[in-house]
């Protein structure tokens, strides 16, 4: 095998790839409202709807956390954690996605509806 045969084929991985993933996420859209639903220690404590600004900040024994709530998304604003993940999640905007915060036992999860969710994955017979 040559050197261009190996350039060539990555090209085409690549190609391939990138459509992968536009199709997978280019064609997820909101078809109705979002609202983040905040667990604390397995318990639904706040069902928040996605319609404004909003903070909210949530003492949990000697921690504290504080989300973000925007019309487009909810994010973590900080966390009195060490690792710090749930603030480097960034912004969830599509339902079914998670941040989990396991040192103060938090989950806030976006739940609602998108186009993707209307489709059949797939049929077992």
């Amino acid at each position: 095998m040559k050197k261009a045969d190996g350039v060539i084929i990555g090209a085409i991985l690549l190609v391939c790839a990138a459509l992968f993933l536009f199709s997978r996420f280019a064609g997820q859209k909101q078809t109705g409202p979002i609202s983040a639903e905040i667990y604390v220690a397995g318990q639904l404590a706040q069902d928040v709807p996605l319609s404004g600004d909003a903070a909210y900040e949530l003492a949990i024994g000697e921690g504290k956390v504080v989300l973000l709530v925007e019309p487009d998304g909810v994010s973590v604003a900080s966390a009195d954690c060490a690792s710090q993940t749930c603030v480097h999640t960034g912004k969830i905007t599509l339902p079914g996605q998670i941040i989990t915060c396991l040192p103060n036992r938090v989950i806030v999860k976006l739940t609602g509806e998108t186009d993707v969710a209307r489709e059949v994955d797939v049929v077992a017979k």
